[in-house]
């Protein structure tokens, strides 16, 4: 089960209407869905381009190093390149 805050169910209930408009509102679950669906195709494509970290040489969609060397090079994908992932 999935509990928001009062500004959260706000926005979610002003997305429901405004993703929708001239039809009847989407219901808050439908929504959530959908934003699911479409996160996942998003990372779908995101991470078949990811290829492999600079600096250790092994697959970033597999963490890379693990941190091994992260912050200790500047090459190495964990140190700041990651971020291209993070929501």
């Amino acid at each position: 089960m999935l509990t928001l805050g009062e500004q959260e169910l706000g926005y979610l209930t002003e997305l429901c209407q405004a993703r929708r408009p001239g039809r009847v509102a989407y219901a808050p679950r439908e929504f959530i869905e959908l934003l699911i669906i479409r996160e996942w195709q998003r990372w779908q494509q995101q991470s078949a381009t990811l290829g492999e970290c600079r600096h250790c040489g092994k697959a970033k969609l597999d963490g890379g190093c693990q941190g091994e060397y992260q912050g200790n090079s500047t090459a190495c994908w964990l140190t700041y390149d990651c971020r291209e992932v993070f929501l």
